[in-house]
């Protein structure tokens, strides 16, 4: 067992994405460290022995609220509040992935960067400041409530899609704390989990350096180590590109694969 984990998450729908992200992370990330796959409820045990079976550490947990009422992305997105369990703490850092990811180039700098004790994120440029990630429409009084949670809500707010961070970040009620603000103010929250992880981190968040972890449409994307594609333009989903060619032949190789965990580290 290792220091650091690459933790990724995701539900039945994005299996696929997660094996190619995998993969991406042992060949071209030659990733040195542990893998966790953090599968939603929908994920099936037999699903779920895929991932064991290459080494890769399955992580299980209940859905952090109801998802019923829910869409299947906002159900998985909630999911990703489980990183902050104190189950993670058997690692000393955790290097979070969205399936969407796609990796350039050896990511092992990852489990060494300067976290500064704080969430390491991209912090986006578009929709700026912390209440742009709610709707004050939708319940305003609600909204007022919410801007007594913060000393400004104008403060920058981050990206989700990718984040580093000490697990000394994570403390007995972390969880507990960011599931309370996940149900208070879910009548209010845009984009799944990234409001309330703003929520809660909103002082506590450092910039990812360049030329790390970012969108694919930044000025400096083509030196990164790995792009954040979303969701409506993902890497599978691009026809006739040369990313969609990576992406499909990172998951051509993971089926093949018979382990996923370098060498070194079996």
């Amino acid at each position: 067992m290792s220091d650091c984990v690459l933790a990724v998450v995701a539900n039945k729908r994005y299996l696929n994405p997660a094996k190619s992200l995998f993969f991406g992370a042992y060949n071209t990330g030659q990733w040195e460290e542990d893998m966790a796959f953090v599968p939603f409820t929908d994920v099936t045990d037999e699903e779920a022995t895929w991932f064991e079976t290459r080494g890769i550490s399955v992580q299980r947990f209940d859905a952090p609220t109801d998802t019923s009422q829910l869409t299947e992305a906002q159900a998985a997105q909630f999911h990703k509040l489980n990183l902050f369990r104190t189950n993670f703490k058997k690692w000393k850092r955790v290097v979070y992935l969205d399936c969407d990811i796609l990796l350039l180039r050896n990511m092992q700098s990852l489990a060494a960067l300067e976290t500064s004790g704080k969430l390491m994120v991209d912090g986006e440029d578009w929709p700026t400041g912390l209440a742009s990630q709610f709707s004050p429409t939708q319940a305003p009084a609600l909204f007022e409530e919410l801007q007594k949670e913060v000393v400004d809500i104008s403060v920058p707010n981050f990206n989700t899609s990718s984040m580093i961070f000490d697990t000394e970040l994570i403390t007995d009620d972390t969880y507990a704390s960011l599931v309370k603000l996940l149900h208070k103010y879910q009548p209010i929250l845009k984009n799944g989990d990234q409001p309330v992880i703003n929520l809660h981190f909103y002082d506590r968040w450092k910039q990812l350096p360049p030329d790390t972890l970012g969108f694919f449409q930044a000025p400096n994307a083509a030196s990164s180590i790995g792009l954040h594609f979303c969701n409506w333009n993902a890497p599978w989903a691009l026809d006739g590109t040369n990313i969609q060619s990576i992406w499909q032949e990172n998951l051509a190789s993971a089926e093949e694969a018979s382990s996923l965990v370098r060498a070194a580290r079996q």
